[in-house]
Parts: structure tokens; C-alpha cells; sequence
């Protein structure tokens, strides 16, 4: 599609997508650099740009697409609307009224879904939200960013296939250069 992913990297980390310092992730680990892409719904054009790219990784797959709650839904409805594919969402947690449900939009056991995601560090988030789509056949996992710790390795165990838009090291090779 043409997009520079060198030049994207750039604005990413010129937006503070990339942050250094001292952290805490999810995981309990303490890291000297952050990756927070949540504010992108902010900038639409380089959402559509970052969504051109996660898109290339499934063009040919077909099925439903799942962003995980809550980073990975801008991805999944953006590229819902671009490409006119159908979408499901998983809920952070369930609801206790209504219909109770988990996962929202319409879908049948056995559909083809590809789980969308923005960065994959040890891989717990994604492998916790693995036991709501039991009922379907994920053909793929797509995350923004492998910070490249283990976790695309530890889901592909379990025979799914895990590929990241960007490294943490095409960042890391930005801020370096």
C-alpha cells in the first residue's frame, strides 16, 4: 500500500507512542520503555495508516474480525468500515443484565476470526481472552507491536499464528539513529 513504515515509526514515537523512562507493565515487569497507542483514536489519519497495515497481514483470510478490549477495538472497527468486513466485539467484562453476553455482534460456532490486538509482550492478555472464543476457528492473531519477550511464541504453542506490524526494535532503531 505504499505506507513507510520507518517514517510511521517516527510520527508514532513524535506523538509519544514510545515512551522511555521507568514502567510497570500488566505483567508485573518493570521495563525502561512504553508503548501507549490509545490515543491514536485522536488521529485518524495515522490510525487509517497503522489499519492499512494490520489489514495486509489478513487481506486473503476470510472471517470476523475481534480487537481485544479496549486497545484493540479502534483497529478492528476502522478496519470494519475501510474494508466493509464484519466485526464481533469481545466486552472487557460481561454484562449482568440484558442478555448477558460476552461477546457482541452476530456470529455462528465455527466462524473464522482473526483477533486484532496492540502489543503482545508475555502473551497473558491475549491467551485470557482465548477461552471466550472457544466456539470459533481464529485463523490469526494481529498485534501493532511484539515487544518480543516470549509472548507471540507461547500463543503460536497453542497452534495459532501470531504476526506484529512493528517490532519494539524498528522503535528502538528509530530512537538510536
Amino acid at each position: 500500500m505504499g505506507i513507510n513504515k520507518e517514517k510511521l515509526v517516527n510520527k508514532l514515537i513524535e506523538l509519544g507512542c514510545f515512551k522511555t523512562g521507568n514502567f510497570k507493565l500488566k505483567s508485573g515487569i518493570n521495563t525502561d520503555f512504553y508503548l501507549d497507542f490509545r490515543h491514536l483514536i485522536s488521529h485518524p489519519d495515522i490510525l487509517i495508516q497503522i489499519c492499512e497495515l494490520i489489514y495486509e497481514k489478513f487481506a486473503e483470510i476470510p472471517g470476523l474480525i475481534c480487537g481485544l478490549p479496549y486497545a484493540g477495538i479502534p483497529y478492528s472497527q476502522t478496519i470494519s468500515i475501510l474494508y466493509k468486513r464484519k466485526c464481533i466485539m469481545l466486552r472487557k467484562e460481561q454484562k449482568k443484565y440484558g442478555t448477558s453476553k460476552m461477546i457482541e455482534g452476530n456470529y455462528n460456532k465455527n466462524d473464522e476470526l482473526i483477533i486484532i490486538d496492540d502489543i503482545i509482550t508475555k502473551g497473558t492478555s491475549i491467551k485470557e481472552s482465548l477461552s471466550h472464543f472457544k466456539d470459533f476457528n481464529i485463523k490469526k492473531i494481529i498485534v501493532l507491536v511484539d515487544r518480543e519477550e516470549g509472548g507471540k511464541e507461547s500463543i503460536e504453542k497453542h497452534g495459532i499464528k501470531v504476526e506484529s506490524v512493528f517490532t519494539v526494535y524498528d522503535f528502538k532503531k528509530c530512537i538510536n539513529s
